[in-house]
């Protein structure tokens, strides 16, 4: 079986999967016992980013209306660890620079940003 895919710029892979064949045995490899293999492509990536994120006491009310507006995004999960301290982790560079941009706009002193491993 030949696979036609390039890795994009996130740097994902491909991986298959193979749903609803018996195998027969192992001499050569493995050998369907029905000609009809159903075969599943996922893409996994593996660029996850992710920072820690601490802001100024005086800013701890508007803590809470950030993270909301990131909510429903695919590309982000936010989470609270406490009122002025939350972790964000990313699907990829353009949702962590988009993530940032909104940060220093929200809050008027200075953010302190950790990226993790």
């Amino acid at each position: 079986m030949q696979v036609n895919w390039q890795p994009g710029k996130t740097g994902g892979r491909l991986v298959q999967t193979v749903e609803q064949a018996k195998l027969t045995h192992r001499s050569h490899g493995p050998r369907f016992e029905s000609g009809i293999a159903h075969i599943n492509n996922i893409k996994q990536y593996n660029d996850m980013k992710a920072i820690k994120v601490s802001v100024d006491y005086h800013e701890w009310s508007k803590v809470e209306g950030f993270l909301d507006q990131f909510r429903n995004d695919d590309d982000t999960f936010t989470y609270m660890v406490d009122n002025v301290t939350f972790v964000a982790v990313f699907d990829g560079e353009c949702a962590m620079a988009y993530f940032k941009a909104e940060l220093a706009g929200a809050f008027e002193d200075e953010v302190i940003i950790v990226e993790l491993r």
